[in-house]
């Protein structure tokens, strides 16, 4: 592989480094401040992955590097490695013993919102690491991607195609830059997080937990403070609130920054939220009536249970308020909304999934998973069609589609529209 590309990528990687490095002063002054001793852990840390990444920022510094698919697809890959590794350094030295392999494991955890965690006793767990965790999965579900508002347009290269690279979102953005568009989301992200963290205190949260807790909520993480999760707690009106902000951080945040930056109300109207909304609703209401009838419980506590775990489940957040695997067997989690290639045939269905769903931006279970708008299908045939002369050979996975689009079937390889 071209020598000057791996150099241009770790360049890239040493500025993410630089930021690391100041995050990790965060955790510290948190010990500091509640008299913990791991406090010099999170320092040190933050001094030597901060001086590492300097000398290497220094080290690999040249002109602004051409941008490529080749080039985009190692900056992905390394920018996820060196905040994985980087993310593990003080959950390996803290006080709680953990080996490189738990605290990798942790750190991956926490940036990808995956949720899961090897740490045992976390009501008793330092703070700072606690706030490491959350902080670590919060600057995970903003993505990678939002570091093209401080680092591409520094080194000038194709922002927007770096973000294709780095996200599965299909939807179309409501910025045609990436720095406009980094700047919404992180805007949008930030206010959300704010706002849940004020519900969550408001609530019954202390103020460390409703912090902590809003950066889990928002990026869809699950991080709790306690073993307990919000089982801790206690609170029928906290549930409604983790359970709204679950649910609204379930969406596009294409959609929000389009509800927000531009107040167009109809972007709620997206068939997006129209199914992911009505699917959790019928599902949190049919498990509260059953709940009701079959355990006695009374139905307000029921439903606010009910959508809360469920809202967990679809949203991948991971909270619980109960053991809902004890309420019955009509309790079991609800399957994931079906995608739009459900309806295809079998011999299909493995080649025409990569088109027809996605995942997240922010690597969380977000309701853009459903379906790609059929403007883009449309305009995906279209695209092949002009291409195409002879090239029948890949187009059967796609025949199912031309009647939804009201296309009529391509002849020798090229659609008529």
């Amino acid at each position: 592989m071209n020598a000057t590309l791996i150099r241009h990528a770790v360049h890239i990687a040493a500025i993410l480094g630089i930021y690391l490095a100041g995050a990790m002063l965060v955790p510290a002054m948190v010990d500091l401040y509640y008299g913990h001793p791991d406090w010099p852990i999170f320092t040190a840390s933050a001094f030597m992955v901060g001086g590492l990444s300097l000398a290497t920022f220094m080290a690999t510094r040249m002109g602004p590097p051409p941008f490529s698919k080749k080039f985009g697809f190692v900056l992905v890959n390394l920018l996820w490695a060196v905040f994985s590794v980087v993310g593990a350094i003080p959950l390996w030295l803290s006080s709680l013993d953990l080996d490189f392999a738990q605290a990798l494991f942790e750190s991956v955890s926490a940036i990808t919102t995956t949720g899961g965690t090897v740490i045992v006793g976390l009501d008793d767990a330092p703070p700072g690491l606690l706030v490491w965790r959350s902080l670590l999965c919060w600057l995970g579900g903003i993505g990678i991607v939002v570091l093209g508002l401080f680092i591409i347009p520094y080194l000038r290269v194709g922002g927007m195609s770096f973000f294709k690279m780095e996200s599965s979102d299909t939807s179309d953005k409501p910025f045609a830059r990436l720095a406009s568009f980094s700047r919404a989301f992180l805007i949008v992200y930030v206010v959300i997080t704010l706002l849940c963290a004020i519900g969550y205190f408001l609530t019954g949260m202390s103020r460390f937990d409703a912090v902590n807790h809003a950066m889990s909520t928002v990026a869809t993480g699950g991080f709790s403070t306690h073993d307990a999760s919000f089982a801790y707690f206690g609170s029928i009106p906290l549930l409604w609130t983790a359970t709204f902000f679950m649910a609204l951080c379930s969406l596009p945040f294409s959609i929000l920054i389009v509800l927000v930056a531009r107040g167009r109300l109809d972007a709620l109207r997206d068939p997006q939220i129209i199914v992911f909304l009505g699917y959790l609703s019928a599902f949190s209401i049919a498990v509260a009536v059953y709940h009701r009838l079959a355990n006695g419980v009374e139905f307000h506590l029921a439903l606010a249970h009910s959508f809360f775990n469920i809202t967990s489940i679809l949203s991948t957040s991971g909270y619980a308020s109960q053991d809902y695997s004890l309420w019955g067997p009509s309790s079991s989690w609800p399957p994931s909304p079906p995608p739009s290639w459900a309806a295809v045939p079998d011999r299909r269905q493995a080649a025409s999934r990569p088109i027809a769903s996605s995942c997240s931006s922010t690597r969380s279970g977000r309701a853009q998973q459903t379906r790609l708008p059929q403007r883009d299908l449309r305009r995906a045939l279209r695209h092949k069609s002009r291409r195409c002369r002879h090239a029948t050979r890949d187009l059967p996975v796609l025949h199912h589609l031309y009647p939804a689009l009201g296309l009529r079937e391509p002849r020798h390889g090229c659609a008529r529209l």
